[in-house]
């Protein structure tokens, strides 16, 4: 395994052990989640079912319930995958899933294939403005969904894709769930992630993607083994550190597990969402 795919591993089991530890009831809500519950479909570059593997949350992949339309009652939740193309079936049957009170969360290239066709005024690309591979510091705002996998101490940060597409707000009424001032200063596009109300449901889009293939020692700290970041962080108990270590089949550094913890987290808290 990559060092990446050990710190998912161990993100993964660091997650839910600290819903376990210091959250039961959103604990009781992720481990509730079957594999009728949540749907993802296939994108060409990320791959958001890896996170839900970690996490040990059951999915569906590319459901034939799509062909006719996603039906509500099946599912909660569904993931779309940053994608380099959208088939208009896919794009009519998510509009309707979410119409019908479904969770859509999409990252990405998904943004123009899918979300501005889906829900068109709401957000989309801005064609003039794609990022370079790097990393920005993100500011949640206040009582949002992004405030929810902010740790004291720690400054929350994310991964940029190249060629990762900033989003653009087209309605007041969007929901910008994080910003960047590094992207503002750069891009003139400061959204991190939006989220906005259709019909009965909600989508949450999210510049870059869930499953990091690599990422970037911003400060000296983040060399440092990741068993420090579970502790000082996350707050896990030494038994709780001693598991989600147990995962990695290596070592992790406290750099490479913060990146896939805030990527687990963040898919981790859209799940309990969509079913609290």
């Amino acid at each position: 395994m990559t060092e990446m795919q050990r710190a998912y591993a161990v993100a993964g089991a660091a997650v839910r052990q600290r819903l376990l530890e210091q959250d039961p009831r959103r604990f009781e809500a992720l481990a509730s989640l079957g594999k009728n519950d949540v749907a993802v479909f296939q994108g060409t570059y990320d791959e958001a079912q890896r996170v839900l593997g970690v996490l040990d949350v059951p999915y569906r992949m590319n459901p034939r319930s799509l062909r006719g339309g996603l039906r509500r009652k099946r599912f909660k939740i569904a993931f779309v995958n940053c994608a380099s193309s959208a088939t208009d079936a896919r794009v009519a049957a998510v509009r309707r899933f979410v119409e019908d009170g479904g969770w859509l969360v999409s990252s990405d290239w998904a943004l123009g294939h899918v979300v501005a066709k889906a829900f068109p005024q709401t957000i989309g690309w801005d064609r003039q403005r794609s990022t370079r591979d790097e990393v920005v510091s993100v500011e949640p705002a206040r009582d949002s969904l992004w405030r929810e996998i902010v740790v004291p101490g720690v400054l929350p940060q994310w991964w940029l894709e190249g060629g990762s597409h900033a989003i653009a707000v087209h309605d007041a009424r969007v929901r910008i769930e994080a910003a960047s001032h590094d992207m503002l200063a750069r891009y003139d596009a400061p959204v991190v992630a939006a989220s906005f109300l259709w019909g009965e449901g909600r989508v949450f889009h999210a510049i870059s993607h869930f499953w990091l293939k690599r990422t970037r020692n911003q400060h000296e700290r983040h060399g440092e083994p990741g068993e420090r970041f579970l502790h000082e962080a996350l707050g896990l108990s030494p038994d709780g550190v001693a598991k989600a270590l147990g995962c990695a089949g290596g070592e992790v550094s406290y750099g490479a597990l913060q990146s896939a913890v805030t990527a687990s987290e963040l898919v981790a808290q859209l799940c309990i969402a969509a079913v609290c």
